[in-house]
């Protein structure tokens, strides 16, 4: 996979995961949909819960394994040990005492727009190692449906209809995503002016 093809992939997972399925089967929701994102974030931040938080809607428990450079392999509980890290993550595991803190601590982390794109990045990177590891072709498809349900076969696609909707909203934004990458990077000058 070429990095366009990767970046172009990165964003139609987060275009996918800022317009889920639920807001999208019911628009009204979308009122909410802050509400309830904060609430989930809030939960895992005190310890209480393991649930998925956005932008990039990872769990705490997966970003987790993500630090530990830890794919898991199917029907298994072996791991497999990849050379994978988060460009700008500062959490150690082995400095938290309780799950409950190291869970805080990484959804703090998961919850930053630059950083859930970098455990995004590295979340796909582990699924290109899992796609090898089960001899599967590499395809967006096969890395999107990686990212929402830890599954690359094709087989395991097939008979997952999360996966399967999960794909068809992905699908709907690959021209976004593609004009997205395909703009122009803003020159230095431009880049200069946007953050004074």
């Amino acid at each position: 996979m070429s990095d366009y093809d990767f970046a172009i992939l990165l964003a139609q997972i987060m275009y996918n995961e800022h317009f889920g399925w639920f807001e999208e089967q019911v628009t009204p929701i979308q009122i909410l949909t802050p509400f309830y994102e904060d609430l989930q974030h809030e939960t895992n931040a005190v310890g209480l819960s393991n649930l998925s938080v956005w932008p990039a809607n990872i769990r705490p428990s997966v970003a987790l394994e993500i630090l530990r450079r830890q794919v898991p392999l199917p029907r298994s509980t072996s791991m497999l040990t990849v050379p994978v890290s988060v460009a700008g993550s500062q959490i150690d595991p082995a400095r938290y005492h309780s799950q409950g803190a190291l869970y805080a601590a990484i959804s703090r982390e998961i919850s930053d727009p630059k950083l859930a794109v970098e455990y995004l990045a590295a979340n796909i990177e582990r699924g290109l190692y899992r796609a090898r590891a089960e001899d599967v072709p590499v395809t967006w498809r096969t890395l999107a449906a990686w990212h929402n349900q830890g599954i690359v076969a094709p087989r395991d696609i097939r008979n997952n209809p999360t996966a399967g909707g999960y794909l068809r909203r992905c699908s709907a934004y690959l021209g976004k995503a593609r004009a997205l990458i395909d703009q122009p990077y803003p020159t230095p000058a431009l880049r200069r002016l946007a953050t004074q």
